[in-house]
């Protein structure tokens, strides 16, 4: 197998792609759309050994598909059909209860905005009240806070290294 391949680094990223491609699909399905389901991931995660192979192999199998077996090519075409493959069983099983679901799946309502409790100090208190809010977190809990400071801070690191 080994020889098939023009490195051994090529020969990983291909096994790789093999997980990473079924986890992408469950992952972002999973956060971005309440109609998923646990046995559309699983059939997801388990057939998609064999769609990734199929999508390397396309043009010997069904000849046609890119004429190249390099990762670039057909990590794509899995990672759509793994896609269609979640989509399908999971229109097809039954769903939870949206009760369940609520605060796991992400809104448009959790992008841009900030609640009063994230402004506030963690011994603030409450001047009408004279209550302390200890357990309110800071600004500085907020994920959507630090994913920007993160990306801000990838943004500068990489071009300072250009």
């Amino acid at each position: 197998m080994l020889r098939d391949n023009e490195s051994i680094l090529q020969f990983f990223l291909g096994g790789l792609a093999y997980l990473s491609a079924p986890i992408i699909v469950v992952f972002m399905v999973g956060v971005f759309w309440r109609g998923a389901t646990s046995a559309g991931a699983v059939t997801t995660i388990v057939t998609a050994p064999a769609l990734c192979y199929a999508a390397q192999n396309m043009r010997q199998l069904i000849g046609w598909g890119p004429t190249q077996t390099s990762i670039v090519y057909w990590l794509p075409i899995a990672v759509g059909a793994s896609a269609v493959m979640m989509l399908g069983v999971s229109l097809c099983t039954k769903r939870k209860d949206p009760a369940l679901l609520k605060g796991l799946l992400w809104t448009r309502g959790d992008t841009l905005t900030l609640g009063t409790e994230l402004l506030r100090r963690r011994d603030a208190t409450d001047a009408a009240q004279g209550t302390v809010h200890a357990n309110v977190p800071g600004i500085w809990s907020d994920h959507r806070i630090l994913a920007t400071f993160a990306f801000i801070l990838l943004i500068a690191v990489l071009w300072f290294l250009r």
